[in-house]
């Protein structure tokens, strides 16, 4: 065991094909200054969703 702590992860998954379309109002509760990382390498994603 690590002892004690508390692990918070509250995530919401929107589905469908106008999911983007939802992406600003989730963006909008961060504020003017977030920053989002992502992966650099595209690739293997696409290949993962071609599948």
């Amino acid at each position: 065991m690590l002892g004690n702590f508390t692990h918070h992860n509250p995530v919401r998954v929107h589905f469908g094909p106008d999911s983007l379309d939802q992406l600003p109002g989730e963006l909008a509760g961060y504020g003017p200054r977030s920053s989002w990382p992502t992966a650099a390498d595209r690739s293997s994603e696409a290949a993962y969703t071609a599948r």
